[in-house]
């Protein structure tokens, strides 16, 4: 196994979380960074970047749909 693919993902997940909750951290411009300084590969960081921004709008959509529903029931 090896460990820099799963630490690339991991990181891009984090990232993904990070842009999906405050959108000054653009996920675009982290993919074509990481790609233009050649440190990565390009699979695990984008594949990566969409889990988290995949988990952070569902963590968002869900957590304000529990709250509206609190507030009004």
């Amino acid at each position: 196994m090896d460990w820099r693919l799963v630490t690339e993902f991991l990181a891009s997940v984090g990232y993904g979380l990070l842009s999906s909750f405050i959108p000054v951290f653009n996920s675009e411009v982290y993919i074509v960074a990481s790609q233009a300084l050649g440190l990565t590969a390009e699979v695990t960081v984008a594949i990566g970047v969409a889990v988290g921004q995949t988990i952070g709008f569902l963590a968002v959509a869900f957590g304000a749909s529990a709250i509206i529903a609190r507030l009004f029931s």
